[in-house]
């Protein structure tokens, strides 16, 4: 019996023994893909149910929750997006990538909450300031607050940006630089 167990760990390829892991992997890997595979059908309340199921067994999980949010922004679920995109930057903090960021903001103006956009903004550009998406989402809050003078610094960032990549300068770029502008000065003559 002993030569059995002897030669039953011989047997044992040490590579096996990581395939827990490598399954647990794979599993999670299947379940994102099935998730996918639910929001490219437009199934998206499946999408969350699963994502929940998922969330409540490990509720840190920034994958999982960074999907639960795309979920959330393809329902069109505000509410939802927005508190699920504020857990998601949290955990990541500084090391946020863009996309949650903009999500986040895009929320928000979405629902109709510009103030609480343009926090979003301002909290993005800190740690995505070379973001051309990130510091035009800033511009177009600005613009649809009327905060003229924040909107001409945000869109001539953007010009700097699209001059030092080398790029074009759109016509509505300018024309929109034109206008923050102008309407600045109109501001700034009333209040004298």
């Amino acid at each position: 019996m002993l030569s059995e167990i002897k030669e039953s760990k011989e047997d044992v390829n040490p590579i096996d023994l990581k395939n827990n892991k490598d399954e647990k992997e794979l599993a999670k890997e299947e379940l994102i893909f099935n998730i996918q595979t639910l929001v490219a059908e437009g199934k998206y309340k499946e999408a969350d149910k699963i994502i929940k199921l998922s969330l409540s067994k490990n509720y840190n999980d920034p994958q999982m929750l960074s999907l639960s949010a795309l979920v959330a922004v393809a329902m069109q679920d505000w509410v939802q997006a927005i508190a699920r995109l504020h857990v998601v930057i949290k955990i990541q903090g500084e090391d946020t990538p863009p996309l949650p960021h903009l999500l986040l903001i895009r929320s928000y103006r979405c629902s109709g909450q510009l103030v609480e956009a343009m926090k979003a903004a301002e909290l993005a550009v800190k740690t995505h300031a070379n973001n051309e998406e990130i510091v035009n989402e800033a511009a177009i809050i600005a613009e649809d607050l009327g905060e003229w003078e924040s909107a001409a610094l945000a869109l001539e960032v953007l010009i700097e940006m699209h001059e030092m990549d080398g790029k074009e300068i759109p016509v509505a770029l300018k024309t929109r630089l034109q206008t923050a502008k102008s309407l600045s000065e109109v501001l700034k003559a009333e209040d004298k």
